[in-house]
């Protein structure tokens, strides 16, 4: 077979790789957490073309994003449309850390939370869907109190109480960047 013939059929065989998902990915994450956000991302907004863009924080608030374990903060833009935010960000288990992203909406109510990556032999029922869709809808001025607001998960006390602490955390740091004007 001829080179070119072979180079031509690679060619098109990666672009139509790249094509097949519709989120634009100039974004810092690892490749198995970018499927995930991927996947999410597909399911939150379906029939959308979105492109994340990174927001860059001004170092005052770049330390405190930072202080609380977020990693970076995306907008969700299809076309000139602000779709919402996706923030990445880790807490700490009872060992390691684990990685997380919180999806807001426009308005910055949590329209989902996913854990990307967790680490521990054991906690790992954080993950469940059941578990974090005691989160959706949730915003800044709702309290997410492990056990009050929020159930918890009979051996995986720390991984829920760091998982409602941060997202508590995270949703407040987004409502002083004054985003939704």
């Amino acid at each position: 077979m001829n080179m070119k013939l072979i180079a031509g059929y690679i060619g098109l065989f990666i672009m139509t790789l790249i094509s097949m998902s519709a989120i634009d990915y100039s974004v810092n994450l690892p490749a198995s957490q970018k499927k995930k956000v991927d996947k999410e991302v597909n399911y939150l907004w379906p029939e959308k073309n979105i492109v994340l863009i990174e927001i860059d924080l001004d170092p005052g608030l770049s330390g405190k994003a930072k202080a609380i374990g977020i990693m970076e903060i995306y907008q969700l833009m299809d076309s000139d449309l602000k779709l919402g935010y996706m923030v990445y960000f880790k807490v700490p288990s009872k060992f390691d850390y684990f990685d997380l992203a919180l999806f807001y909406d426009e308005d910055l109510h949590i329209r989902s939370m996913k854990v990307l990556q967790y680490r521990e032999d054991h906690g790992g029922e954080v993950a469940s869907k059941r578990w974090l869709m005691q989160f959706v809808g949730l915003t800044k001025d709702d309290p997410m109190r492990l056990n009050e607001d929020i159930q918890g998960i009979s051996g995986a006390t720390i991984s829920c109480e760091s998982a409602t602490v941060g997202a508590k955390e995270v949703t407040s740091f987004m409502e002083h960047l004054n985003l939704t004007n």
